[in-house]
């Protein structure tokens, strides 16, 4: 093998590994911005889910309430 040869192969060899840096530098910079956006994901569907269930537990409160306040009084009725 020529001189010419062995520097460009190594030529090639440079740049490969290169090109392999960058990619790698890209795929962690890719897994570190779609974690990030999982998470933020995580967090609103947990809030959306507490504040469902926060709702329907309001809502059957309420519900409960309403039905003890808008009962009429019992009136008793008198004996002959």
């Amino acid at each position: 093998m020529g001189k010419a040869a062995k520097e460009h192969r190594l030529k090639v060899l440079k740049r490969n590994r290169r090109m392999q840096h960058v990619n790698n530098k890209i795929s962690k910079e890719w897994n570190v911005a779609m974690e990030e956006q999982m998470e933020k994901l995580r967090e609103e569907f947990a809030k959306m889910s507490a504040d469902t269930e926060n709702n329907l537990t309001l809502e059957n409160t309420d519900e409960v309430e309403n039905t003890e306040t808008e009962q009429e009084p019992i009136q008793s009725v008198p004996t002959n």
